[in-house]
């Protein structure tokens, strides 16, 4: 299933009215491709007794609907589900913040998991675009203060464009990181083209959190028989695909100071690592040397990882079982998934009580410690 590209008119207000400023652009064609795989899980009722977490729990992938492209989301979701789920269509800042409430999450930093298309959109409305995204959740922080951050949104693949937006998110917003795709078109991370904006996130030592779509070359490969495909496995999918073009391509070598986060527990990272390293090692060892000087296992294990949508036990036990405990953080894929979901399945784990303080706040605060609350 190929997700629709579509006409986008921006509200003058947001969902109910709490927050946030108009959006200067009317009219913006978008085309979302969005964490909805997590929508599948997210849909059965919570618990009646949602598991608290510990005091001052960090929930590092939450999403927000920025008012410019929030027409466009819910249209490409009924489009795709039949109707919106209402916790969806009813999304506030207010109702996440009850939401975290509920669950004893004391913050989460927003992004956004759609990345409007350029079909029919100037340069100068793209960089608009997501300088409206990043005032929104400026907004939400400043309404709601000690409950929310963001991560920058670029206007990828326009690089001028980017660079110009790390600089206002990062130094005027002072943003804890930026927000970028799995992929952009059918480009990755890895990709050239993508150069000056990992060398400007590598110069400022940035924290980089990097959230799936469903790539542009395999969404519609079984529209026949599952045209809901992309929504189930594509999301996790590309995470994989990222996560090889960095490595394959020396950016985790050549960008050693980006701190990058991989979302739903790495995708199928930790389960095909072996399988990599395998295949790597028949590899003439000084080529292998370019982009993994210290072994394939090193470069993929100092990457951190979110459990959002990811803490059920086959998924969470690959990645405790293979990278240090230091490198996983919570997240919760809200609203596309409940809150009160992530945190029953992080407590049925039963990890022990410092690897869980670990996972729900240490291992953030030592990566972003600007979250500190």
């Amino acid at each position: 299933m190929d997700l629709p590209h579509m006409g986008a008119t921006a509200h003058e207000h947001g969902p109910t009215g709490d927050c946030c400023a108009p959006s200067r652009r009317q009219l913006l064609s978008s085309a979302l491709a969005f964490g909805a795989a997590s929508l599948l899980g997210g849909l059965p009722a919570a618990a009646e007794t949602p598991h608290r977490m510990a005091a001052g729990t960090i929930d590092v992938h939450h999403h927000f609907f920025p008012t410019v492209i929030q027409e466009a989301t819910f249209k490409m979701l009924a489009g795709v589900f039949g109707e919106v789920p209402p916790r969806i269509r009813d999304w506030s800042p207010a109702r996440a913040v009850e939401a975290l409430d509920q669950n004893g999450v004391a913050k989460a930093v927003v992004s956004t998991s759609s990345r409007p298309g350029l079909a029919g959109m100037t340069a100068d409305q793209f960089r608009g675009l997501a300088r409206d995204c990043n005032e929104f959740g400026a907004k939400m922080i400043q309404d709601y203060p000690g409950r929310f951050a963001q991560f920058g949104f670029l206007p990828l693949p326009d690089v001028e464009g980017s660079l110009r937006e790390i600089e206002y998110a990062l130094d005027v917003l002072k943003a804890p990181g930026i927000g970028l795709m799995t992929s952009y078109g059918n480009l990755w991370q890895g990709n050239p083209a993508f150069a000056p904006v990992l060398e400007e996130l590598n110069r400022r030592k940035a924290v980089v959190f990097c959230h799936p779509l469903p790539a542009a070359c395999c969404t519609a490969l079984m529209s026949e028989v599952a045209p809901r495909e992309p929504l189930l496995v594509e999301f996790p999918y590309d995470t994989g695909r990222a996560v090889v073009s960095l490595l394959l391509s020396g950016c985790f070598v050549k960008y050693r100071d980006i701190r990058w986060i991989f979302c739903h527990c790495g995708g199928p990272v930790p389960a095909l690592a072996g399988r990599m390293r395998n295949a790597l090692s028949e590899m003439p060892a000084d080529r292998v040397a370019q982009f993994a000087p210290l072994g394939i296992d090193y470069e993929l294990r100092r990457l951190f990882y979110d459990t959002a949508d990811a803490a059920y036990g086959p998924s969470m036990a690959a990645i405790l079982n293979y990278v240090p405990h230091s490198q996983i953080l919570f997240g919760t894929d809200y609203p596309f998934v409940r809150v009160e979901t992530n945190a029953r399945e992080m407590h049925d784990r039963h990890l022990s009580k410092a690897d869980m303080l670990a996972v729900q706040r240490g291992n953030v605060l030592k990566l972003m410690p600007q979250l500190a609350v």
